[in-house]
């Protein structure tokens, strides 16, 4: 009998992430924000997603909970993509074309805890915000937003701040290949 040929390695974001730092640290990962083009080098992306990872379990967000996010395609996002089902913890991509309402119905039903959201979809979020009833912390990407949601019980927190704030994750949990990762809506 010949031995299989699959890798016995568990097939994680967790792979991606560590191959994509050590195999290509300088390829660039751009963004076009509609005025300038905004790049980062893989290892950069890395180490912001190890910081993410570990900011998100000082705000105490489980493996197993949602982490929405509401936000365009940009290097922010991956890192999201990256650090959020690395560490046991189900992305969830909120879609920012749908009406509120409708977004509102699927991160409760999602049961998210957090959502991370673009500054400039900050106004849309503070719109149905407090009817999230698991809704615990909400990241502003790329900016501050700290009195959007006063008086509603969540706690908002700049990016950049938790990232500044948080080392890298140095100890990544052993994950399943198996354990969800990511979820999304379709409309």
């Amino acid at each position: 009998m010949t031995d299989a040929t699959m890798m016995d390695f568990p097939l994680t974001t967790q792979m991606i992430l560590r191959r994509g730092a050590q195999l290509f640290p300088q390829s660039m990962v751009s963004t076009f924000d509609g005025d300038a083009l905004q790049s980062r080098t893989f290892r950069e992306i890395a180490e912001r997603a190890a910081r993410l990872a570990n900011a998100l379990l000082t705000l105490g967000i489980q493996p197993g909970e949602r982490v929405g996010t509401l936000c365009w395609n940009s290097n922010a996002h991956l890192e999201a993509y990256l650090a959020v089902p690395a560490t046991g913890r189900v992305l969830h991509t909120l879609n920012p074309r749908l009406f509120p309402d409708q977004i509102a119905w699927i991160a409760n039903h999602a049961d998210d805890r957090a959502i991370l959201v673009d500054s400039d979809l900050l106004e849309l979020l503070c719109s149905f915000a407090a009817d999230i009833k698991s809704l615990r912390h909400v990241i502003v990407i790329d900016g501050d937003g700290r009195s959007a949601l006063a008086g509603t019980g969540i706690a908002v927190h700049s990016l950049d701040d938790l990232l500044t704030e948080s080392p890298p994750l140095e100890a990544w949990p052993e994950l399943d290949e198996r354990s969800p990762a990511v979820m999304c809506y379709t409309s």
